[in-house]
């Protein structure tokens, strides 16, 4: 009796890893962004002004890192995204964004989504959103909500960023009080334009350039007095 029970036993054991075989092989690629965040930092959000450029700039493409998860691909995949109507404010015009891209083979499980936007009057007005993200389609499944979107903040003027609020750790600790002039200064000296998606390490590394260029050509901001930043180094 004591036999028949450990047969028993192994016979069920061995049905039940055969069961759950297929789960362990899954033919599923899950999709989703790559990029990282800073604790309490919404890292969806990405911003752009073409206030800094050039008047003959009209368009400007973006280009967002993608990784899968599964099967390695013996050939181009498309996958798909879809534009978020309800949290979106950009108009169509303003942008091209091919629903449907392809993740390229031999590129490992990292390729690009791509969008394009355009430089029209409308940017003038203020910033305008686009949201959109990745869905599922026959050949990929999206990741969880958090790692699947993203929101593109896009215009043409010099507003205050929400990543330099007051009071905020951008303005005690890195870059000082904001003004439209000192935002100006500092892309323009530091090539960046959205300081709150950088690391930790690369924001100390850019204020720190910012208040070498300050100290070799002091500035005047626009109350008068001296452009200075908190950063220490």
């Amino acid at each position: 009796m004591k036999y028949l029970y450990i047969i028993s036993f192994l016979f069920f054991a061995l049905v039940a890893c055969e069961e759950e075989k297929p789960e362990l092989f899954s033919p599923d690629r899950y999709i989703r962004l790559t990029f990282g965040s800073n604790p309490g930092e919404n890292y969806y959000k990405r911003s752009y002004t073409f206030a800094f450029e050039k008047d003959g700039v009209t368009d400007k493409v973006f280009r967002f890192p993608v990784q899968f998860n599964g099967n390695d691909l013996t050939g181009d995949l498309k996958f798909r995204v879809a534009v978020v109507d309800t949290m979106t404010t950009l108009p169509a015009e303003c942008y091209d964004l091919p629903l449907e891209q392809v993740f390229r083979a031999g590129r490992g499980n990292v390729d690009t989504v791509e969008i394009t936007v355009h430089r029209k009057p409308v940017l003038k007005e203020g910033v305008k959103v686009l949201r959109f993200e990745l869905v599922k389609n026959e050949n990929f499944e999206p990741y969880t909500r958090d790692s699947v979107y993203i929101e593109l903040h896009v215009s043409d003027v010099v507003d205050r960023p929400e990543w330099w609020e007051e009071g905020g750790v951008v303005e005690l600790s890195y870059l000082g009080k904001y003004s439209y002039l000192k935002y100006l200064t500092f892309a323009e000296e530091t090539g960046i334009q959205d300081f709150g998606v950088l690391t930790p390490s690369e924001k100390r590394h850019y204020a720190i350039k910012f208040k070498r260029a300050l100290e070799a050509k002091p500035r005047e901001d626009v109350d008068g007095t001296t452009m200075k930043v908190p950063i220490a180094g």
